[in-house]
C-alpha cells in the first residue's frame, strides 16, 4: 500500500522533483522489492492478499529519474506474480459481495426439505440473485467511473443527458433485479460493507 500511493504522488512532476532530493525516499525507491506470499491454506484468500511490489518501486524510480537524473536507480525488471492492488481490491469486493448474496438467497429460498428437487430450486434461486447482483454491481460500477471522468463535467448538457441515461438504466435494472433475492445483499454492501472494507477507494498504478 505504501509503495501504491508513493507512486500515485510521484505522478506529479513538482512531486516526483521533490523526492529526488530525499535521500531517504531515492534509497527506498532502489530497492529491489519483495514479494510476500499470505499464509493461509485458502488459494484463493492467498491469492488476494499476497502482496509484492518490485514493479511499483522501479515505476517509482524512473518517474523521480525523470526529473533529477541519477537520484534513484531503478531496479531490475521483475515481472509480478500476482495482479495489482486494484484488481486484487475489485475481486475481492466482488468475492464477499457475492458470498453475501448466495447466502442471503439460500436464507430466503431455505425450506428445510432435502430433496433433489427442492435442492436445485435453491440453487436456481442462488444462481439468479448472483446474476442479478452482477448486473447491479456492473452498473454501478460503470456510472462511478463515468460520474468521476472530465468528460461528464466539460459539458452541462452532456452530464444533463448521461444523467437521464443513467436514471433510465437504474430503473431497469432494479426492476428486473427485484425478481431475485439481490435488492436487499446490493443495499447491505452499498450502506455496510463498502465502507467498511473502503471498497470506494482506487489504487489504480
Amino acid at each position: 500500500l505504501r509503495s501504491t500511493l508513493l507512486l500515485q504522488l510521484l505522478r506529479t512532476p513538482s512531486n516526483a522533483a521533490a523526492a529526488g532530493k530525499l535521500p531517504e525516499v531515492c534509497e527506498y525507491l532502489s530497492r529491489p522489492g519483495f514479494k510476500k506470499k499470505e499464509d493461509t491454506g485458502w488459494p484463493l484468500k492467498a491469492y488476494l492478499l499476497s502482496g509484492e511490489n518490485p514493479d511499483l518501486l522501479r515505476k517509482g524510480a524512473r518517474l523521480v529519474a525523470k526529473q533529477c537524473p541519477g537520484a534513484a536507480d531503478p531496479s531490475q525488471r521483475r515481472e509480478r506474480d500476482t495482479p495489482s492492488l486494484q484488481i486484487k481490491r475489485d475481486l475481492r469486493n466482488f468475492w464477499t459481495t457475492g458470498l453475501v448474496t448466495a447466502g442471503w438467497a439460500i436464507f430466503r429460498g431455505w425450506t428445510a426439505i432435502f430433496t433433489l428437487q427442492a435442492n436445485l430450486e435453491l440453487a436456481a434461486g442462488a444462481c439468479g440473485a448472483l446474476a442479478g447482483i452482477a448486473v447491479l454491481e456492473t452498473l454501478w460500477r460503470t456510472e462511478e467511473q463515468l460520474i468521476q471522468s472530465e468528460w461528464y463535467w466539460e459539458d452541462g448538457y452532456s452530464a444533463v443527458a448521461a444523467s437521464a441515461g443513467m436514471l433510465l438504466a437504474n430503473c431497469s435494472a432494479l426492476a428486473w433485479a427485484a425478481r431475485f433475492s439481490c435488492i436487499a445483499p446490493f443495499l447491505f454492501c452499498r450502506l455496510i460493507k463498502d465502507d467498511y472494507m473502503d471498497a470506494y477507494r482506487t489504487f489504480d498504478a
